[in-house]
């Protein structure tokens, strides 16, 4: 088993972006354990294997999001606690052709989070 990944430092403020509409997988792997979070079965759209996702409420926020943030922020999945929108921004940055970045950016409120911090940071 991998040691589970150090929560990292985002200055999130009141945005919950990572938290609407995106699929928070399990990792087994990296210490979490299915038994304590309440999953449904999907197929991983980067593996194309089996795997367990949270559940998500009808409007596609995370079953644990709550008014005041994650209601459990202290025992959160490995992918939670190493999400940074901000080094997901820069990689997708140097992958993709710039037209093609746009649109993604476009179409998610979490690329659109990350962009706002970078630009704050004074970081492109």
């Amino acid at each position: 088993m991998s040691a589970a990944p150090a929560r990292r430092s985002v200055p999130c403020g009141d945005c919950r972006a990572c938290c609407r509409d995106e699929l928070v997988i399990l990792h087994p792997e990296s210490g979490d354990d299915p038994s304590t979070y309440l999953t449904r079965q999907i197929i991983d759209p980067l593996s194309g294997g089996p795997a367990l996702a949270l559940i998500q409420n009808e409007d596609g926020r995370c079953i644990y999001l709550g008014d005041e943030g994650c209601r459990i922020h202290d025992r959160a999945p490995a992918v939670c606690r190493g999400f940074d929108c901000r080094q997901i921004v820069k990689r997708l940055r140097q992958m993709m052709p710039r037209a093609e970045f746009e649109k993604m950016v476009f179409r998610s409120r979490t690329l659109q989070a990350g962009t706002r911090l970078l630009r704050k940071a004074g970081t492109r």
